[in-house]
């Protein structure tokens, strides 16, 4: 019985190495910024007029990102997100802003790196390749970040 055990024990090991590797966070998060994820998925739903596309954008951001400030029985975090998309020729397409917040009646939960928030937003384009450009912004520090994908 111990000998099959050692080989379960090494593989489970090898896997949690190998994928706490590919989630390590970026040198920016916890640093009082909003840091934050992005990520893109294109879908197949075509709506009839002009072949529109669905695209759906998700971002995710941890609470120890946040700023937490004291509202009467609880903690709150504003965020707004600003979603701007180009095209090729740098001409502007679209753009959107998403205002979230987050609260928490606990304290510790503010400084949480293990909470992640995560939203999205749809989007209908043509097809061709764009460039899209989100920036996260604390509301309760005007701290921002900006990532294009």
């Amino acid at each position: 019985m111990k000998k099959s055990f050692l080989p379960i024990l090494l593989v489970a090991f090898l896997f949690m190495n190998s994928s706490a590797q590919y989630l390590s966070s970026s040198k920016m998060s916890g640093i009082g910024v909003p840091f934050f994820q992005a990520g893109i998925f294109r879908t197949f739903q075509e709506s009839v007029e002009d072949s529109l596309r669905l695209v759906r954008i998700y971002f995710q951001i941890i609470n120890d990102d946040l700023t937490f400030l004291m509202q009467e029985d609880s903690y709150q975090a504003d965020v707004e997100f600003d979603i701007y998309v180009t095209n090729k020729s740098k001409e502007f397409v679209f753009n959107r802003t998403v205002n979230k917040q987050i609260k928490t009646p606990h304290y510790e939960e503010t400084n949480s790196r293990q909470l992640a928030n995560t939203f999205h937003t749809d989007i209908l384009l043509k097809p061709d390749n764009y460039d899209l450009i989100i920036t996260a912004l604390d509301k309760n520090n005007n701290n921002q970040v900006n990532r294009k994908i």
